[in-house]
């Protein structure tokens, strides 16, 4: 994980990095990855299937995009208004 992220060879990796900070580095990635996959969900949810998936599909993605965020470790809500308002989805106080 850490050679195709930070582009590190292994040799550098077995002789620079310590157990410890691999450990630090790797669940890092791991939520950095998690909040990328979220966000990407979310965004192409709204761009393509918003309209379609109806209020069941809406919940399960607002669901899944909760639990990925929690365990990337943030507490925030999305502001997913104001996306699909950025991407011209929905015009300003629409709900």
């Amino acid at each position: 994980m850490l050679q195709s992220e930070y582009g590190w060879t292994r040799d550098y990796i077995y002789h620079h990095v310590t157990p410890a900070e691999m450990l630090a580095w790797a669940d890092a990635i791991h939520k950095r990855r998690l909040l990328h996959d979220a966000t990407t969900i979310e965004l192409a949810y709204i761009a393509f299937a918003g309209a379609q998936g109806g209020r069941k599909a809406w919940r399960a993605m607002r669901r899944t995009v909760k639990r990925m965020r929690r365990q990337a470790g943030v507490r925030e809500k999305s502001n997913w208004k104001r996306l699909a308002e950025q991407m011209g989805l929905m015009k300003m106080g629409e709900r």
